[in-house]
């Protein structure tokens, strides 16, 4: 097995993890989550301590929960050959259906992915009965930049509806800070560009069109 994809913070001490957290940090209860993929991300997988990826991304996401969207957006993202999720990492594969019992009848995003169409796209969908696609992004043909496409447009998805937001408008503006977001020390990549730029004109036309936007009672 791959190193990296161990996912038991437990055979590690909280002093041995919060060591990496004190790259950005003060102490695990201080971490941004703009500062999560470095902390993440200066972990090696020769590190002489022996500690992964794997084990701190767990750590992170048991220590805050407010921080597990960041967290595995990050490991699906820049690490997906560690094979780490979440449930995968307390064992608890329920977690994720437990959340989603409690989220129904509340406003959420959703996507969906249009291969059938001319051209084939990306486009982002109120998780409702119409499902109309409130923005979308047409698929490059190189499966390597579609694959990057589909993992920023799915993580802005789940950041949305992990923001509280409770407004098209808000899901759609929560959305487009995470791809601002991802790399808080450098400029955005043309591509968090492209998806940020669609999001915000998105957000502001549905804030312009707010009363038809509003779930029924």
């Amino acid at each position: 097995m791959n190193q990296q994809q161990t996912g038991n913070a437990a055979t590690r001490s909280d002093e041995d993890l919060e060591k990496y957290i004190k790259i950005s940090a003060d102490s695990i209860a201080e971490l941004r989550r703009t500062d999560v993929f470095r902390v993440i991300s200066a972990v090696h997988p020769e590190n002489i301590d022996g500690v992964t990826r794997g084990e701190l991304a767990t750590f992170i996401a048991t220590k805050r929960p407010d921080l597990v969207g960041e967290v595995t957006d990050i490991m699906l993202e820049e690490f997906p050959a560690d094979g780490w999720t979440m449930a995968a990492a307390t064992g608890n594969g329920d977690d994720d259906n437990e959340g989603d019992e409690g989220k129904k009848g509340a406003l959420a995003l959703d996507y969906h992915i249009a291969d059938n169409s001319t051209p084939p796209f990306i486009g982002i969908v109120l998780d409702d009965d119409d499902r109309a696609t409130r923005v979308f992004w047409d698929l490059p043909t190189n499966e390597e930049e579609r694959a990057d496409l589909e993992l920023l447009v799915i993580g802005a998805v789940r950041a949305a509806n992990e923001s509280g937001k409770t407004t098209l408008s808000g899901l759609l503006s929560a959305a487009a800070t995470h791809c601002r977001t991802r790399r808080v020390d450098t400029p955005m990549t043309p591509l968090n560009q492209r998806v940020y730029d669609r999001l915000v004109a998105a957000a502001a036309e549905a804030l312009a069109a707010q009363p038809s936007d509003a779930v029924p009672a």
